[in-house]
């Protein structure tokens, strides 16, 4: 599953727009987390490293939401050459 939003939107919009898409199942994802790993990942990719100027912060409430879900969180952060 994939955010919804443009490369422009901050990663607290992103990770807003997919929890919110989660929200609702909330229940099936935890059942399954009793058999499976289940994560919540945030990947992302700068340019460099002057111009990722983003912090990774997850709210309290985004925090409860995927601990709810039985899921691990999991952030990267990728460098990509240009050309």
């Amino acid at each position: 599953m994939q955010s919804t939003l443009s490369r422009e939107s901050t990663l607290d919009e992103h990770v807003a727009d997919l929890l919110g898409r989660l929200a609702p199942h909330v229940d099936e994802i935890r059942a399954l987390s009793g058999e499976h790993v289940v994560t919540f990942a945030c990947v992302i990719y700068a340019d460099s490293e002057e111009d990722y100027a983003q912090q990774v912060i997850v709210s309290g409430e985004q925090v409860d939401l995927i601990s709810a879900m039985g899921a691990n969180f999991w952030a990267d952060v990728y460098f990509v050459a240009g050309d």
